[in-house]
């Protein structure tokens, strides 16, 4: 069994751009934590999103594992991992996932662990 210091993050990175900042190769970001309140658009599995009636063609899955059509009923379905997904995080708040990308919005400031 490996040592569990092997599945501790790794990386912190220090995001204050609107550029993508895909996870090292084999790695994922762990954590998301805002400097000063914002929106994180993240892509990743496991992430589920509130979706209205007939919203999301095609962007997620329904509860059977088939990408869900234009046609359903409002809830929460799991998006594609490529699937941007935005979150918005109130000043020092943190998020736990298994995320593949950040994207911050404009001017806004977030650590990320990997």
């Amino acid at each position: 069994m490996a040592h569990p210091s092997k599945n501790t993050p790794k990386n912190l990175y220090y995001v204050d751009t609107t550029t993508q900042l895909d996870a090292p190769e084999g790695r994922h970001f762990f954590s998301i934590t805002s400097i000063d309140g914002g929106t994180a658009t993240v892509t990743g599995g496991g992430i589920f999103e509130y979706l209205a009636a007939n919203g999301g063609n095609g962007t997620h899955l329904a509860a059977d594992g088939t990408t869900l059509g234009a046609t359903h009923a409002a809830g929460y379905y799991e998006a594609l991992p490529t699937t941007d997904v935005s979150i918005t995080l109130g000043v020092g708040q943190t998020i736990f996932g298994r995320f593949s990308s950040i994207t911050g919005g404009t001017g806004d400031k977030f650590l990320v662990y990997a």
